[in-house]
């Protein structure tokens, strides 16, 4: 079952039990363009896809990177994060400001207007985050039924 929360400043979907999963989409889509991946995820995770800053039911939040990242970690709270290109440069804003909140980072053709490259440093040196996956625009990722 789904269960449907927005929260002070962030809509998210939360689904499933066990380690939570935040899936954070790119430019123009909305937390429904993870749905096929959440619905297998959350077959043995918590998974949170919440619809990014200027995005479907937050579209009314009009804020920048820095702030996007902060309210992404309050939206998800404490979990691993996976982010599809605009969401990927926030999760790793995110990573690089609050460490503590992100015990993974995967990354999907991350993009934006900020050099990815220099992030990574900063959020893995602090040595909190137990892995962390980049893959480049030419990767596929696809999931069985």
């Amino acid at each position: 079952a789904h269960a449907m929360t927005t929260t002070s400043e962030l809509h998210s979907v939360r689904q499933g039990a066990g380690r939570r999963v935040v899936l954070v989409h790119g430019f123009t889509q909305t937390s429904m363009s993870w749905q096929p991946i959440a619905a297998a995820l959350a077959r043995d995770n918590c998974v949170v896809s919440v619809d990014a800053p200027g995005h479907g039911q937050s579209a009314d939040v009009h804020v920048g990177l820095r702030e996007g990242s902060r309210l992404l970690g309050r939206a998800g709270g404490t979990a691993c994060y996976v982010g599809y290109s605009m969401g990927g440069v926030i999760a790793l804003t995110l990573a690089a400001a609050h460490p503590g909140s992100v015990r993974g980072l995967v990354l999907v053709s991350p993009a934006g207007l900020v050099p990815v490259h220099t992030f990574v440093p900063a959020a893995v040196g602090r040595g909190t985050i137990r892995f962390l996956c980049v893959c480049p625009a030419s990767v596929a990722i696809t999931y069985g039924s």
